[in-house]
């Protein structure tokens, strides 16, 4: 094989690959605190598999796509679940003035996904696609704003342990 044809089959496996990522990470999602950031990532990345198993199991004759996504919803609403007690240990952690609010906005979350979920093994294609848009739509803006809001006072918060640790001679 030529260099030629060996550089036309990997643009092609990346196009391919390209077409896989339905939400893809930008930079502006970052907050700067490595294990949000992290967290947020992996959320992205299970929205991701969700949207591209979705289509492929929909599309093959045979297969139940209600259970071969069944796995996915329920590590992503684990992780989730996870990944908001996390966020909510740190913001307790800073005394972060919003908590409870912030905290709210994760309750009715879980709250609305978990009714979507109790009822996934009747809902239609299009109905589908319309949790996995609500998911990518609320994640997005959530990190894109809410989360905006606390990464202050958890970094000065950081800083303030470190500077103590340091005078402490640790």
């Amino acid at each position: 094989m030529s260099v030629e044809d060996k550089s036309q089959v990997l643009n092609g496996q990346e196009e391919e690959v390209e077409q896989y990522i339905w939400i893809k990470w930008e930079k502006k999602y970052e907050l700067g605190i490595p294990l949000i950031d992290k967290q947020h990532r992996h959320l992205v990345e299970l929205c991701n598999k969700l949207r591209r198993d979705l289509k492929d199991f929909s599309s093959q004759e045979g297969i139940d796509w209600h259970v071969s996504l069944a796995n996915t919803l329920k590590e992503l609403a684990s992780y989730t679940q996870e990944h908001f007690s996390t966020e909510e240990k740190l913001m307790k952690a800073c005394n972060y003035k919003d908590y409870d609010i912030h905290r709210s906005q994760h309750i009715k979350f879980v709250e609305q996904v978990t009714k979507q979920l109790m009822t996934f093994d009747l809902a239609t294609l299009q109905e589908a696609y319309s949790l996995l848009d609500f998911l990518r739509d609320w994640i997005l803006s959530h990190v894109a704003c809410e989360d905006k809001l606390y990464v202050r006072p958890i970094l000065e918060y950081f800083s303030k342990v470190r500077m103590q640790q340091q005078a402490a001679g640790k």
